[in-house]
């Protein structure tokens, strides 16, 4: 996994959290009309310790 940044559809992505094949994979991932998407955006700040950035330091 690379990480530098790459881009893909014409947007830069972080080669740490993303790759192109994963990109793909989701763009021909099959979808059916009555499925259902639980879309969700990660705590702000750096107290959840997720991520490749580990937990708080201190």
């Amino acid at each position: 996994m690379s990480r530098g940044y790459f881009q893909h559809g014409g947007i830069t992505f972080p080669g740490i959290l993303y790759s192109p094949r994963g990109l793909e994979a989701a763009r021909d991932f099959p979808v059916e009309d009555d499925d259902v998407f639980n879309v969700t955006y990660q705590k702000s700040g750096r107290g959840s310790g997720c991520g490749p950035w580990g937990p708080p330091k201190g």
